[in-house]
């Protein structure tokens, strides 16, 4: 199977027919679309996230040798916050049963609004153009070098725009109290 992860990463590498495709019920619906491409997937209720409850999955996860995490951090419709508890424990369930895993977080409408640990994500995603309109560029951190192509310049001036934005943050807060 393939998985394609919001355009930015082909996930190939990582995600074969023994490999199982961990995702959220509340993912885009490109994710939802290259996920029905993989033959092992495991949707996770948003549910079960927030109460951090494993149990009716634990078993199908120890099934695996190799594990994909694909979650999103936050959701554009709800402003609903993945907590950064549930990657701890998912973590710490598949290190201890000597899983091989790849966690990827789609935080596309969390990054730089959210206070988040990113130390626990191999790759981070993330589109520019969620803060400064037409801004087209796409972010991918990752702890390897195996993806993408540098181009700085675009961050530096992406980053000078993003200041203007986050100067007014609490402003932006705000608008759901408002409305």
């Amino acid at each position: 199977g393939q998985l394609v992860a919001s355009g930015y990463m082909s996930a190939e590498k990582y995600v074969d027919d023994n490999t199982l495709v961990i995702y959220s019920s509340c993912e885009h619906e490109n994710v939802d679309k290259a996920v029905s491409k993989c033959k092992n997937t495991l949707e996770i209720l948003m549910d079960d996230i927030f109460t951090l409850s494993f149990d009716n999955y634990i078993n199908k996860i120890k099934e695996f040798k190799k594990i994909f995490v694909y979650i999103i951090g936050t959701q554009i419709t709800t402003g609903m916050i993945t907590p950064q508890s549930f990657f701890v424990k998912l973590k710490a369930i598949l290190n201890k049963n000597n899983i091989d895993n790849i966690f990827v977080i789609d935080d596309v409408h969390g990054m730089f609004l959210t206070p988040r640990d990113y130390t626990i994500f191999d790759y981070i995603i993330y589109t520019a153009h969620s803060l400064i309109r037409n801004f087209d560029m796409g972010l991918l951190v990752s702890k390897k070098e195996d993806f993408g192509i540098k181009a700085l310049n675009w961050g530096n001036e992406y980053l000078e725009m993003l200041d203007i934005i986050l100067k007014r943050k609490e402003k932006m807060r705000l608008f759901s109290q408002v409305m």
